[in-house]
């Protein structure tokens, strides 16, 4: 960087691997659900894996044409390419924890590539300040896929049927192209300030466009197209009373690509509709320096989707409309004692969904309530040590569209410490936590049908060291 000048560049390279990887389970619809397994017990094939590998490259330019202009510009790009052996998702038959299994491999890769460019002016119109933004942005990302399919089989979530092979495939497909993604969008915004900051108002409206394809791997033909574009705005307001409160409204709109159906569906390549969304949010912050608080109520309206437990087919069911108020906390609340914590009343409804079947229930996977609270105590008896200590809870959730299937509330407790210190006249960082310290066994509803074995009690640790 120089005087007006800044420039950063990035190469990210990763090499990922797992092995026998879980997926959630899918209980077909009317069933009682069976209790939580042991989470240490693994319905995934001796034989499962996945592999990634992804390498991105990023570069960004500033330059100040003036001390209240600046220009800016952006581009990157990503390769991403995978292989991976696994059970989609096994299907729950009854309360005594049978469940139909199935293999699955899957090959595929994605390219990508963005930019952005845009400036940034500062100026005054009397006692207002001004500071616009006019910036364009521009994404592509195309997809390839390929995948064989293996017979099912029986097995039990307390008593997994464990195979040698995955046997005979029953249908495959080569690596092929399989779907596309084109984000355009330009957009401006202009943040407002007036009465010494006390005021401040930022309005913006962005014109997006949504290009998406999907294509059968083996012909390479195009099944489906959508193109569709929409000016989305935006306002914010800001009063400042004191220095120390806040008080806030904002309403945005999106134009956002149609959901992805999750790895464990049959149509994983389907490509939806773009949607627009909707959100609302009213709040109040208030920063006192050593401890703050922020309340916030909000609604957001976004589809619903949902994968059917027998055919595993993803598919969207009407819109969610999500109205919730969330409570925030944060600081010292004692010489070396901090505290940070939440909690969420949700009130997730399902709204427009197929002959208005289901209008007016719960949204799947979206608990009522949910809250967490962390605690950190300097030690005065070891310089550097801290403990730690965190609780958190979520209600019940349902995991069907007619609200006839839930699964129960859950609490889990974590402990932990750090000590930080020098080595080698570097600053070093040793922690240590365990977490689901009464190993509690517990589903985690999923927002598309799924339900999930919590984690085990696990000890973590690691070291950090800074150069």
């Amino acid at each position: 960087h120089g005087e007006r000048f800044r420039w950063s560049a990035d190469i990210i390279s990763q090499d990922d691997w797992m092995k026998a990887a879980q997926r959630g389970y899918t209980p077909v619809p009317g069933i009682a659900m069976p209790s939580a397994p042991d989470p240490r017990i693994n319905l995934a094939q001796p034989f499962d894996y996945a592999r990634s590998q992804s390498l991105t490259g990023l570069t960004r330019a500033e330059y100040d044409l003036s001390n209240s202009v600046t220009v800016f510009g952006a581009i990157g790009g990503n390769q991403f390419r995978y292989d991976k052996q696994e059970d989609p998702g096994a299907t729950l038959l009854n309360s005594a924890g049978d469940a139909l299994g199935t293999s699955r491999f899957q090959t595929g890769k994605s390219e990508g590539a963005s930019g952005e460019a845009g400036i940034r002016a500062r100026f005054d119109t009397g006692p207002i300040g001004h500071e616009v933004v006019v910036s364009g942005s521009a994404q592509n990302r195309t997809d390839w896929l390929g995948q064989t399919n293996y017979a099912a089989y029986l097995t039990n979530i307390y008593r997994p049927t464990l195979l040698t092979t995955a046997g005979t495939p029953v249908s495959t497909f080569p690596e092929g192209k399989s779907g596309f993604l084109g984000l355009r969008s330009v957009g401006v915004a202009d943040t407002i300030t007036t009465m010494g900051g006390l005021l401040e108002v930022i309005v913006g409206a962005r014109q997006q466009q949504v290009i998406a394809s999907s294509f059968n791997p083996v012909s390479g033909l195009e099944t489906t197209h959508y193109d569709d574009s929409a000016t989305s705005p935006s306002i914010a307001l800001v009063v400042r009373p004191i220095k120390q409160l806040s008080l806030y409204a904002n309403y945005i709109e999106g134009l956002t690509p149609g959901p992805t159906p999750p790895s464990g569906a049959a149509n994983t390549n389907a490509v939806f509709a773009p949607f627009k969304t909707r959100q609302v949010e009213v709040g109040t912050k208030l920063d006192l320096g050593g401890f703050g608080a922020s309340l916030a109520a909000f609604q957001i309206s976004q589809p619903s989707g949902v994968i059917d437990p027998v055919t595993k087919i993803y598919s969207l069911d009407g819109e969610q409309r999500n109205r919730g108020i969330e409570l925030n906390t944060f600081g010292e609340v004692a010489p070396g004692v901090r505290v940070l914590g939440g909690v969420t009343w949700l009130d997730a409804r399902l709204t427009q969904t197929q002959g208005h079947l289901y209008d007016g229930n719960h949204a799947i996977g979206a608990p009522d309530l949910q809250g967490n609270l962390g605690v950190e105590w300097d030690t005065p008896f070891v310089p550097g040590l801290t403990a730690t200590a965190r609780a958190i809870y979520t209600s019940r959730a349902y995991v069907s569209a007619d609200n006839v299937q839930s699964v129960p509330a859950w609490a889990t407790f974590d402990i932990g410490a750090r000590y930080a210190t020098t080595l080698a006249g570097r600053p070093t960082t040793f922690r240590a936590s365990l977490t689901n310290l009464f190993d509690k066994h517990y589903w985690i509803g999923n927002p598309t049908g799924y339900v999930i074995s919590g984690m085990p009690r696990t000890l973590w640790l690691s070291t950090t060291v800074d150069f």
